[in-house]
């Protein structure tokens, strides 16, 4: 009874382990690449888009997928890439749009305040 305990424990540890080892990784790469999107992703620019161009630079923001740098990616598992490609685009891509919508609501409010005020003074 015991040998046949003590092999089962072992060939539970032989499948569990790496599946451990994998999602720590996966975890690791999750966190990496929300903090290089936040750090790739040029904030001021999008919003300087959306106040010039309105809701052009919110589709633009929707349709343009954001890549990481493939030097990042260099000598990690397909899991790692795999986590770290699509968690990045997800965060790059809602910086995109989050900015480019607060341009574009920036934009609506000083339009609103010049034709308030130049509707005043005539």
């Amino acid at each position: 009874m015991p040998k046949k305990l003590v092999s089962l424990f072992l060939a539970f540890c032989i499948f569990i382990v790496p599946c451990l080892l994998n999602a720590q990784e996966v975890g690791q790469a999750v966190g990496q690449a929300q903090m290089d999107a936040v750090v790739d992703v040029n904030g001021c620019l999008w919003m300087g888009g959306g106040f010039l161009f309105a809701l052009f630079a919110i589709g633009a923001a929707y349709v343009i997928v954001p890549s990481p740098r493939a030097a990042r990616l260099l000598g990690k598992s397909p899991e790692y890439v795999a986590a770290y490609t699509n968690t990045y685009i997800q965060k790059a891509r809602s910086i995109q749009v989050t900015n480019s919508v607060i341009g574009c609501l920036g934009g609506v409010v000083l339009y609103v305040i010049v034709l308030t005020t130049i509707w005043t003074y005539e």
